[in-house]
């Protein structure tokens, strides 16, 4: 029986998918340092999907993050289903991947409100001298269960 794919293309998915993990375990620890590794030194976002702005990851969206993320003491970012489309020579890719995340917003009381949604990411990638990285990605939200705090839903 011959093989469906190679070592190498199974090594770059799987280093695809370590990205995608990577970048949910930087958000939901608040380790900014680990999401560095996970985009391209000039990379883009575009969270306007989920109520966040449009920029470079390093350092408009990187500040941003630490800045909003601190009201959510509750962060589990999972993510499933991560498709991958790879150029011909396999430089670059693009893939969408699955997301869900629930949340949890502190309240000046000490209570958290809990709220849930999913999504997609979709990303470009290429690949570096230290890996598979994001050059761009957009964040859709595709559902939400619960809502967002009303000091935070401007929508």
């Amino acid at each position: 029986m011959t093989a469906r794919y190679s070592i190498d293309e199974l090594s770059d998915h799987r280093e695809i998918e370590e990205l995608m993990h990577r970048y949910a375990t930087g958000i939901d620890t608040a380790d900014y340092d680990l999401i560095d590794t996970v985009f391209v030194a000039d990379g883009e976002i575009d969270y306007a999907g989920i109520g966040g702005p449009q920029g470079r990851w390093n350092p408009e969206i990187k500040a941003w993050s630490e800045e909003a993320l601190v009201s959510f003491p509750v962060r589990k970012h999972y993510i499933t289903n991560i498709v991958v489309e790879y150029a011909a020579d396999r430089k670059s890719a693009s893939s969408v991947t699955y997301w869900r995340a629930p949340m949890g917003m502190a309240r000046p009381d000490g209570s958290v409100r809990l709220f849930e949604s999913g999504g997609r990411y979709l990303d470009a990638l290429v690949r570096t001298a230290s890996g598979w990285r994001i050059t761009s990605r957009v964040a859709a939200q595709d559902w939400m269960i619960g809502s967002l705090p009303g000091e935070i839903d401007d929508r």
